[in-house]
């Protein structure tokens, strides 16, 4: 590959924090909000322009293995806080047919909370803005470049926090990891005046609508509704559907499943959905009755990959791990039905060989073959954890894994998580 040089430049310091978290998703959110509220001066970096990743700008708006058989949520911390917000708002619903699983919410209130609790913590806030580099000194991070439509701007800080999902930080810090793939997925949201109609068609086709799509050339793509809108996208508006276009399979030849790292195919991945959802809007109207005025509300702008790079940690949660309910006498995260708990040890959410490098979120240290930690509870428990420690290692000069596990686990606990109960202790 042909190179340039880059000249040299003197970049100006922008801010000077204890805790800087880059990425400001699921994961991100908690990371500082927790960070701020464990006393750290906290900055949040993020290259859209509003929060929340896939849990409101990729319309993942449901809630999985979020159990409510023993009466309380089994999460507890930021989780249990942001749920109880966004029921005080009217914008959280359970199925009616099934009040037990997992619930949904309104994305647009979701990323206004995530702002308020932010602001009400005193978390700075950077958005628009890419991580594009780091200074580190005998494996220590002494600062971050992120670039902007203002140019390059540096923040320092005491301890970091890589929560963008891809690992960036950990990347362009030198941090160890591996990489992974799996499927990418695009959601898109439209309105189906005629539900009922097109529930008919549904179930006298084999397979059901889905089966239909795929033998009229949609593979991959589904349509998935709730006739009257009890249980669908957004409650309060009747007749929306959710569109979801997914990609598991390369597109030309090989073995392996789309690179979300491979900017090329993210570009065509993006390209192709905008143009297959629009060639089967097309299709329902002429074909499907029901359908003969769907219209495409938005179709999100934030891809859902599952996984990219994975930060190597001191140990790597398997598979074996979370299904053999395996118990971590370091654990910080806990998820599951009353009964099930999984754990998610403290020595997944650091980096092995950078000192001051926290991660949380689906970056974290796991194997490749354990999807669960991806979700969005055990991102944002994984981000609070990460946010915790963060201040702690920042407070008392300590690398990631020189932080105690108690004193860790009692200032997660102090801030509501359910570690060492069963089920929640709200503050």
């Amino acid at each position: 590959m042909t190179t340039i040089q880059q000249p040299a430049r003197e970049v100006p310091v922008i801010a000077d924090v204890d805790v800087c978290v880059v990425g400001g998703g699921t994961a991100g959110i908690a990371a500082a909000l927790s960070a701020a509220r464990a006393g750290a001066s906290t900055m949040l970096i993020e290259a859209h322009g509003s929060l929340g990743g896939q849990m409101t700008l990729g319309y993942v708006n449901m809630i999985p293995v979020w159990d409510y058989s023993v009466g309380a949520p089994t999460f507890g911390g930021v989780m249990t806080e942001l749920i109880a917000r966004l029921q005080a708002e009217g914008a959280y619903w359970l199925n009616p047919s099934n009040p037990d699983g997992w619930p949904r919410y309104d994305v647009e209130v979701c990323q206004a909370l995530a702002v308020e609790l932010l602001l009400d913590a005193g978390v700075r806030m950077r958005l628009h803005s890419w991580v594009s580099g780091a200074i580190l000194e005998n494996g220590v991070i002494k600062a971050v470049t992120a670039e902007s439509v203002e140019g390059c701007g540096a923040i320092t800080a005491r301890s970091f926090i890589d929560t963008t999902g891809d690992a960036v930080l950990a990347h362009v810090a030198g941090a160890d990891y591996a990489t992974s793939s799996l499927r990418i997925s695009l959601e898109g949201i439209g309105y189906i005046p005629g539900l009922d109609a097109l529930s008919e068609f549904s179930a006298a086709q084999e397979g059901g609508l889905r089966g239909y799509l795929q033998r009229a050339g949609f593979e991959g793509l589904n349509i998935s509704y709730a006739p009257g809108g009890e249980w669908s996208w957004n409650r309060h508006v009747p007749n929306i559907c959710h569109l979801s276009q997914t990609y598991s399979h390369p597109f030309e030849g090989g073995d392996e499943p789309p690179d979300g790292l491979h900017v090329d195919t993210i570009t065509r991945i993006e390209n192709e959905t905008r143009l297959t959802i629009h060639r089967l809007i097309k299709h329902l109207r002429a074909n499907v009755p029901g359908c003969e005025d769907i219209i495409a509300i938005n179709i999100s702008d934030h891809l859902g990959v599952r996984w990219t790079r994975l930060v190597v940690g001191d140990y790597q949660l398997t598979l074996d791990d979370i299904q053999g309910q395996h118990h971590f006498d370091d654990c910080i995260a806990r998820c599951g039905k009353s009964g099930e708990i999984r754990e998610v040890p403290y020595r997944c959410i650091y980096s092995r060989n950078v000192d001051n490098l926290w991660v949380g979120g689906r970056c974290a240290s796991f194997m490749p073959d354990n999807e669960h930690p991806r979700i969005i509870p055990i991102c944002i428990a994984t981000g609070q954890a990460a946010g915790v420690a963060a201040a702690l290692g920042a407070r008392d000069g300590r690398a990631g894994r020189e932080v105690p596990i108690e004193t860790l686990t009692d200032a997660l606990i102090d801030q509501g998580v359910a570690l060492r109960d069963e089920v929640a202790r709200v503050p």
